[in-house]
């Protein structure tokens, strides 16, 4: 049977990208305001965003896990095959009077969904080739600038424009409404935490270890901290995580690991009663300004100032970083330092002194 809806945005990126999208979400949502919203998006913030009430229908896009979880698995070749039959015959169960994929970081799993949907009318972003595209031209007939033909109309994107503004760009073509860069306001509708305050909520995690803050120099700027932390992200803390807080907690630091062991609408609203929130770039410091908490990145080059920090957007985290000429190498890393299992040099040779810095700065005062 044919699942018919009116309009249907794909949205199959990261947590961070979703945050940073939402403000365009509202933007449709008061646009479109008689219309019915759907949104396909990857199956781990499905529920988050389903919370939200911003949209009719939140549909999970299980594919995603699906197609992480066999990328070194043997056979691959004929699996990501079969995968793209799956996807192929799913996305066609559905019609829509407009399919909306704002992504401009598109990858083939997104591009399929919206462009097999039936519908008369496709939005596509142009301008950014995404890595992904790169591994499969072994697949004849699937190749980025032919995926380009099949959107009936298309938003020209710059790939260097910062993230906020690239997606207010893309927001005000397709309503033909203006739209100004801006990071959501999440604060409504958050609940009390269950954990009493002032504490600091830290992330060790990012989406690639390479980009994690190395546990030693975090272990430098946490030690003697006047105030608990909550040590949050996905999955159980590793071996060299455990030890850390032992360490810390040995010293009369209060550490409470809550890792692996909340929804993500539940992170958030611990998120949203911290004095502080520090981490790498990830998702959760975007959630963290998004909630209007205080937030300190570390942050490193290969996507400086595409993500982070918001110019011209009011908000946003204090990043700490250690500038070198090859910023914006797109994590291509050719640094005379760089080893594929450490972290990448120019995050690596942040000062943990300057990063310590920058939390007593946002130290709530003590009262007398």
């Amino acid at each position: 049977m044919n699942q018919i809806r009116d309009i249907i945005i794909i949205r199959l990126d990261g947590l961070g990208d979703m945050i940073l999208w939402l403000s365009s979400l509202q933007h449709l949502r008061q646009v479109y305001h008689h219309r019915h919203i759907t949104v396909m998006i990857h199956d781990a913030w499905a529920p988050f965003l389903a919370n939200l009430n911003m949209v009719d229908d939140v549909i999970p896009i299980p594919f995603i896990s699906n197609m992480q979880s066999f990328k070194k698995k043997r056979f691959y070749h004929l699996r990501f095959i079969i995968l793209l039959l799956q996807v192929s015959w799913w996305a066609r169960q559905w019609r829509a009077a407009m399919v909306i994929h704002p992504t401009h970081a598109r990858t083939l799993l997104s591009d399929l969904l919206a462009t097999l949907i039936r519908s008369p009318i496709r939005w596509g972003v142009l301008g950014n080739q995404n890595n992904e595209w790169k591994k499969i031209q072994w697949i004849p007939g699937l190749r980025f600038k032919d995926m380009n033909q099949r959107y009936t109309h298309r938003v020209t994107g710059n790939p260097h424009m910062m993230v906020l503004p690239l997606n207010a760009h893309v927001t005000s073509t397709i309503t033909a409404q203006p739209m100004a860069p801006s990071i959501i306001n999440l604060r409504e509708g958050i609940t009390t935490s269950p954990v009493s305050p002032p504490y600091i909520v830290w992330c060790p995690q990012a989406g690639d270890s390479r980009r994690e803050w190395p546990l030693e120099k975090w272990e430098m700027v946490l030690t003697g901290l006047p105030i608990p932390i909550i040590v949050v992200g996905i999955g159980q803390a590793s071996v060299l995580l455990k030890k850390m807080i032992q360490r810390l907690a040995s010293n009369g630091q209060v550490l409470m690991d809550w890792l692996g062991q909340t929804t993500l609408s539940e992170l958030a609203n611990i998120i949203s009663h911290a004095s502080l929130f520090l981490g790498n770039e990830s998702g959760l410091t975007h959630l963290a300004s998004a909630l209007q908490i205080p937030s300190i990145m570390i942050i490193g080059g290969g996507h400086y100032s595409t993500y982070a920090p918001y110019v011209g957007v009011n908000g946003g985290p204090t990043v700490c970083k250690y500038e070198l000429p090859c910023y914006g190498c797109n994590w291509r890393c050719h640094h005379k330092n760089y080893q594929s299992n450490q972290a990448y040099p120019c995050i690596n040779m942040v000062d943990p002194n300057w990063v310590r810095q920058q939390i007593y700065q946002h130290l709530p005062r003590p009262t007398n």
